[in-house]
Parts: C-alpha cells; structure tokens; sequence
C-alpha cells in the first residue's frame, strides 16, 4: 500500500506539470473577462470605449475556450503519455520491478488520472459560472415560467435519484474511459512497429464498436413503457416527465454498460501487462 501510495503521488506530481498552466491560463482569463463585464456596466462610458472593450471581452473569451479545449487534449495527452513512459518506455523497469502487483499498478494510474479529469470538470464548472454574470442570463429571461414549471415537475419526480444516477454515470464512463486508452496503449506496444498506427486504429475501431453496443442499449431505453401519472399533470407536464423519464433510463443503461466494459477491459490491460509485457 505505501508503495502504491508513492506511485500516485508520483504520477500526480508530475502531471501537475502538464495541468497547472492551464488553470492558471483559465483564471487570468476568467479574471479579465469580469473586469470587462463591469467596465460594460458602466452607463456613462463613451460609446468608443464600449466597443473596445466589448472587443477585447470577446477576445478574452476566445482565450477561455481555447484553455478549455487545450486543458482537455491536454488531459488526453498526459494520459496516453504518462501511462506510455510509466510502463513500457525506461521507467517502466522500475515500475515492473516494484513489489506491488500488476493490477495495483493500473489502479494507481487510475486513480491518478480519474482525479485530474474531477479537477477539470470541477475547475471548469465554476470558472464558467464567474465568466457569465449572473445579472446578464437573469436579463436574458431564460427561466420563464413554464421553465419554472418543468423545474418543479422534475423536483416533484425523483431529482435525488435522477441526479445522483446522472453523476454516477459521468463518473463511470470516465474510468472506462481512462481504461480503454490504457486498453489501447497496451495492445499498440505489443507490435513492434507502427505502434502509434495501432493504438489509434484500435481506439477508433474498438471504440467505434463499444459506441455502437451503447446506443443499441439506448435505443431500447426509449422504447421502455413510460408509466401512467395521475391527473395532476396534464399534458405538457406528462411529456416533460418524459424526458426526465428517459433521461433517467438512458442514464441508468448507461451506467450499467460502463460498469460491464470497465470490468472487462480493466481485466484485459492487467493480463496484456502482465503476460505480454513487452519494453523497449
């Protein structure tokens, strides 16, 4: 367990490496943008300035999205990277020769990675909610009642269980995510040449066959008896419970699979790892 708990630290730090700028790209960029929104607010300002300054606003979002997309493929890089230089490039004799078993050292590889795609997700949630100003969407007159009135159908429904299948799943699909490059890493180095060719044509074939398994699974959500509702609702409120409905059902059918795949190939990378191991 120490030395599993030396591996994570280890492969946490150095992909704080790859992460950090980014974050730190995201907040000067969410820190211009709100100074721009108040500079707008202002109702005396010359109407040049405004212009330029909505100019620049727009820029900085621009520079905002661009962080996320880059934090994002980053993500994605030091993934397939690090998992590639941990086991199969020099470190990886060091890591094969540690006193731990091979499944421990894909779940702390995991681990590593699941929590940097939570503190992504998390970063990115509150950073988009300080670039758009709350005043503004309230003006926009996006929750009109009959917004209002889907809200509360929903919270009279199963909000508990919708969201907390809804989180679950995201949670899931990425850990089978995670594994399934790891899945594709591990089947590319058991050739010796045109590695990269391989991992990328078995991520994009076998990922295309999974993709197909899952909305062959979502298709039949949809066409799972919907239950009757009492006559408090009427027929707008009926068909927005449907979507919950389904939303809830794809949700939950979604989970499952993940969980099934994710079982499945977490099996297959620790017995390529272990029975087919093949360094450079």
């Amino acid at each position: 367990m120490k030395n599993l708990g030396k591996l994570i630290k280890y492969d946490f730090m150095d992909v704080s490496k790859l992460m950090l700028p980014f974050y730190i790209g995201m907040g000067v960029m969410g820190i211009v943008i709100r100074l721009f929104w108040f500079v707008l607010l202002n109702e005396k300002l010359d109407e040049s300035v405004r212009i330029s300054t909505g100019i620049f606003q727009f820029m900085s979002y621009f520079g905002y999205v661009i962080a996320i997309i880059g934090l994002i493929l980053m993500t994605y890089y030091a993934v397939i990277i690090r998992y590639y230089r941990s086991i199969y490039a020099n470190e990886g004799y060091l890591t094969n020769t540690l006193p731990i078993e091979t499944y421990e050292i894909i779940l702390a590889k995991l681990i590593t990675f699941f929590g940097w795609f939570v503190v992504n997700g998390i970063i990115v949630f509150f950073t988009f909610w300080f670039v758009i100003p709350l005043e503004e969407v309230i003006k926009a007159n996006i929750f009109r009642p009959e917004v209002f009135r889907e809200i509360e159908i929903f919270l009279r429904h199963s909000i508990s269980t919708t969201l907390i299948i809804s989180i679950i799943s995201m949670l899931v699909m990425t850990i089978e995510k995670i594994l399934f490059l790891f899945l594709c890493i591990s089947i590319a180095n058991m050739v010796k040449s045109y590695r990269v060719l391989t991992g990328v044509g078995t991520y994009m074939i076998l990922g295309a066959v999974i993709n197909l398994i899952k909305r062959f699974i979502l298709t039949m959500t949809y066409f799972l008896d919907f239950k009757n509702y009492s006559n408090s609702y009427n027929d707008s409120d009926v068909e927005a419970l449907k979507t919950f409905e389904y939303l809830f059902n794809t949700n939950l059918g979604l989970l499952f699979t993940s969980i099934i795949f994710s079982v499945i190939i977490f099996f297959v990378v620790n017995y390529l790892l272990k029975n087919k191991l093949n360094l450079e």
